[in-house]
């Protein structure tokens, strides 16, 4: 896409010309590092719109497993929360052999994108229901959470503790949204020294007694079926209606599965700019996520390209804009 100066135009036209420009510029940056762009017009509309409200009215929403950490590392699959639970020396071989017997019955039913939302819903509720039943029963302790990063492998995206504390300077709240086990979420981002003043974790906390065992799951439980920002706004959950993730109109969403492009769902905002990373890219794949989501990541281990953007929408001088 190219846009062409009008003879004649006034400076508002040209500063338009130059800020169109600058973003095209950007995108072909990206094109040139493995990044697949749903639909070049669009993605420039969101761009421009987002910089010219400016990084004030900016939040980041981000799903964690394979998002945020990596999927693989060195040829080795890496672990998501809730496996890296299970390789901790405390976990009992039972417990280990039924969580992963009910992983092998319910994962395929997640991966498959069931249509029937009511069909999805009783099963990932079966499934985390059961598994959780399973790991206080072990038992899960305090000290388990703290060592759990001993021994299993999750690491993070190359660059994402950048791009956590670039957030933190200009200050945009980062939502880390999650299905998996916020105890293990928070405790592998106090492992990496970052702050967490802008940062909000939700997830599945578990509730300690004081002894340090858990003894079960803070309410409500988030499914991929209902993590969406609507079971974050429901009575006594952990927003208000002056929580800036509900006051921040525009939104930077990172996700990993097709379910994560629902994360947003549940508010109105201005502009979501959906950006995916695709773990297992094939033709295929690659045109599912070019339909949900606005910019696609193939071969990418690093929160580069989310870094650059958000460090060009905090330094575009919005006076092109006017």
């Amino acid at each position: 896409m190219r846009f062409f100066y009008e003879t004649g135009s006034n400076d508002a036209n040209r500063n338009k010309f130059f800020a169109q420009s600058n973003i095209e510029e950007l995108l072909s940056s990206f094109i040139k590092n493995c990044v697949v762009l749903s639909n070049e017009e669009k993605l420039i509309k969101q761009l421009s719109a987002i910089a010219q409200d400016g990084h004030q009215q900016l939040q980041i929403i981000s799903d964690f497993d394979y998002t945020i950490t990596k999927y693989i590392d060195s040829g080795q699959r890496m672990l998501t929360t809730h496996e890296a639970i299970e390789m901790h020396p405390n976990m009992k071989k039972r417990s280990i052999s039924e969580l992963r017997k009910l992983r092998d019955i319910y994962l395929p039913i997640e991966m498959s994108c069931v249509k029937d939302p009511t069909i999805l819903r009783q099963h990932m509720d079966v499934w985390w229901n059961q598994s959780y039943s399973i790991l206080l029963a072990n038992p899960i302790t305090r000290r388990m959470i703290v060592e759990v990063e001993q021994f299993a492998p999750i690491v993070f995206r190359q660059e994402f503790t950048d791009f956590a504390a670039y957030l933190r300077s200009v200050w945009i709240p980062l939502t880390v949204f999650s299905a998996g086990l916020g105890d293990v979420i928070a405790q592998l981002m106090q492992s990496a020294h970052m702050s967490m003043e802008n940062v909000l974790i939700a997830a599945n906390y578990m509730q300690f007694g004081r002894n340090g065992v858990a003894y079960a799951f803070a309410k409500p439980i988030i499914c991929v079926h209902n993590k969406t920002l609507q079971i974050l706004k429901q009575p006594a959950s952990i927003l208000t209606n002056r929580s800036e993730q509900l006051t921040r109109r525009n939104v930077m969403l990172l996700g990993d599965s097709p379910h994560d492009v629902h994360m947003t769902n549940g508010h109105h905002f201005n502009t979501v700019l959906k950006i995916g990373f695709l773990n297992q890219p094939t033709s295929q794949s690659i045109e599912q996520y070019k339909q949900i989501y606005d910019m696609v990541l193939t071969k990418h281990e690093s929160f580069r390209v989310p870094l650059n953007l958000i460090k060009w929408i905090c330094t575009f001088p919005k006076s092109l804009f006017k």
